[in-house]
């Protein structure tokens, strides 16, 4: 995990380019339709990226110095960050329905707030899962 985040530069680049190739191969070749669990991997992963950016942007990137939260804080923030991404991202797709998708007979990307809901959850569980990866490497560090 420690390797993960001595480059987590490109760990970002990777998982950003893995999850927006594979949806646009989905939007392209229904391939949500096909498989109908790609949507929550692809959530997770989402989640995830946007969680590890924001622990690359407050505690390696020296753009700002590194906030000195207590662990809860940091959880809290990480997941707001996420979540707003992920709301962004669900509005987006409101759009995309609403002025292409009906006017061009292509599948719907909204399938009802059931949909929005698990695919905010999923977001939100990347976000926990890079907030376990980040302060499993800070517990690593200080035991050695």
């Amino acid at each position: 995990m420690n390797f993960i985040f001595r480059h987590l530069p490109y760990a970002i680049t990777i998982l950003l380019a893995v999850v927006l190739g594979t949806h646009g191969w989905s939007v392209y070749n229904a391939g949500y339709f096909m498989i109908w669990w790609l949507d929550i991997v692809l959530h997770f992963l989402g989640g995830l990226t946007v969680g590890l950016f924001f622990f690359w942007f407050f505690y390696k990137s020296g753009y700002v110095g590194a906030p000195q939260w207590p662990w809860y804080v940091v959880l809290v923030m990480t997941s707001g960050f996420v979540l707003f991404v992920g709301i962004q991202w669900e509005f987006f797709e409101f759009l995309f329905d609403t002025f292409v998708a009906q006017r061009m007979s292509m599948l719907p990307a909204q399938l009802g707030i059931r949909d929005t809901m698990g695919d905010l959850f999923m977001d939100w569980m990347g976000a926990l899962f890079a907030g376990l990866m980040f302060f499993c490497s800070l517990w690593k560090k200080e035991k050695l």
